[in-house]
């Protein structure tokens, strides 16, 4: 999905002449877009929050994303020392629209969580935008995905998946990646019938 700013706005930092991508809208008492931006120092993505109302949309393919209710704590005043419960509703990419991702994206990269539900989304979504994984943490937030680089398993009926390597045989447990069961085999491999890798996900290779 993308958007770009009304012409008849003016007091904001968004550049009249650019397109950006959205990343995730939030709907509650009002509906707000969240968008991704570049930012040179440190050479991050960020996405920030933006009322539907400055935006108009150029491209509303939202094809792979799902809806979910959720709520949250956000600060109710200018100190930041008072914090309300809201419900809303997130629409995003089905692989990261659930309630935990951005607790586990600030674990995998070591940043601080905070009660600033805004602030979280801002830096979870900007990350997705430009996401690097090493595979331990993949497979702990994208469960349901393949792996790439991975052999995969033989879908040999009945809903079983057989080990590529050692013939070890085992029911489907529906993840996306699948460690043999066998005690002297113990690699891991993909799950044909796993989702594939979603896009704009880099996975890091450690070295031994």
């Amino acid at each position: 999905m993308k958007v770009r700013l009304k012409p008849n706005i003016t007091n904001t930092d968004l550049n009249k002449d650019s397109i950006y991508n959205v990343l995730c809208i939030e709907i509650s008492d009002k509906i707000e877009f969240y968008l991704q931006k570049y930012f040179n120092y440190g050479d991050i993505y960020l996405a920030y929050p933006y009322l539907s109302d400055l935006l108009d949309i150029v491209d509303n393919d939202i094809k792979n994303w799902s809806i979910e209710m959720f709520e949250k704590n956000i600060y109710s005043n200018a100190n930041f020392d008072e914090i309300k419960q809201i419900k809303y509703i997130s629409i995003a990419p089905k692989e990261i629209n659930y309630e935990s991702f951005c607790e586990d994206i600030a674990e995998c990269y070591g940043l601080e969580k905070c009660n600033d539900a805004h602030d979280m989304m801002a830096r979870a979504c900007g990350l997705y935008a430009n996401l690097e994984l090493n595979e331990e943490s993949f497979i702990r937030i994208f469960s349901e995905f393949q792996l790439p680089n991975l052999e995969y398993g033989i879908d040999i009926g009945e809903d079983y998946i057989m080990c590529p390597k050692c013939s070890n045989a085992i029911k489907n447990n529906k993840k996306g990646v699948i460690k043999c069961h066998n005690k002297y085999c113990n690699i891991l491999y993909n799950n044909p019938q796993a989702k594939p890798t979603p896009k704009g996900v880099k996975i890091i290779v450690e070295k031994n």
